[in-house]
């Protein structure tokens, strides 16, 4: 039960923009006021009380309801099991070595529907393919049906970025016996090859393409690069995987 004097409190800072988190660090230091945590504060907010007063548009994400507790454990679980990008050997990072992929998602106007890129850092091969959801059950499905079908001995490790659509990336390692690496947050440029493919694959598909009648062949493959000494990326990888 809190106190009136600690009701007004949180209020007055919650209309500040103050977190739940930054409220209950702050009372610590004030004398005539209880100690109390930040999930203390958020049951109040969330209770009849603090629904009524509405209470929760001072929060960030301004949700009606919060998300239960045992969804976010799971999460954090999932996040603690990820392979920082910094541990990725350094014959990774210089391309000396074939099978080490990047991937990334490229979205369109007004549909779901995108295209999960993938890019072979060695040979710059980009493999474009169709998936219907951002949903991380749906990508990883899409993925490890189209890659198991077509490229499936290729893939040593992969890089990712903090896309929750690569949340269950356990079971797209296990699948390719593959070690995922994943960028730091917010850094996504630290695995610049897939970006760069990207660039190239919006001159061929704008994000107002129709994706439902999207039937164009990725020729991006068949095209010389410079940094392989003008070869072409297929040229390139089926020098290694025949």
């Amino acid at each position: 039960m809190l106190e009136p004097e600690l009701k007004i409190y949180i209020i007055e800072k919650l209309k500040l923009g103050w977190s739940p988190e930054l409220i209950a660090g702050r009372v610590r230091l004030v004398e005539d006021l209880q100690a109390i945590c930040h999930e203390t504060i958020y049951r109040y907010i969330y209770s009849p009380q603090g629904l009524c007063l509405k209470l929760y548009k001072y929060l960030r994400r301004k949700r009606r309801f919060r998300y239960p507790r045992i969804k976010r454990k799971r999460c954090l679980k999932a996040e603690s099991k990820k392979n920082p990008i910094r541990d990725r050997e350094a014959t990774i990072n210089s391309r000396e070595t074939v099978g080490h992929w990047e991937g990334d998602l490229v979205h369109f106007q007004h549909t779901k529907t995108h295209l999960f890129t993938l890019r072979e850092r060695k040979a710059r091969l980009i493999v474009a393919i169709k998936n219907t959801s951002r949903q991380a059950h749906s990508t990883t499905k899409t993925l490890l049906k189209y890659m198991g079908n077509n490229l499936d001995k290729t893939i040593k490790t992969l890089t990712l970025d903090n896309d929750p659509a690569f949340t269950l990336h356990d079971e797209i390692a296990e699948h390719f016996k593959a070690k995922i690496y994943f960028c730091e947050p917010y850094k996504s440029y630290q695995k610049g090859g897939i970006g760069n493919a990207n660039c190239l694959l919006r001159t061929q598909f704008p994000k107002r393409t129709d994706m439902n009648a999207l039937k164009q062949k990725n020729s991006l493959n068949d095209r010389p690069m410079k940094c392989l000494k003008y070869r072409t990326p297929n040229e390139e990888f089926l020098e290694h995987f025949s």
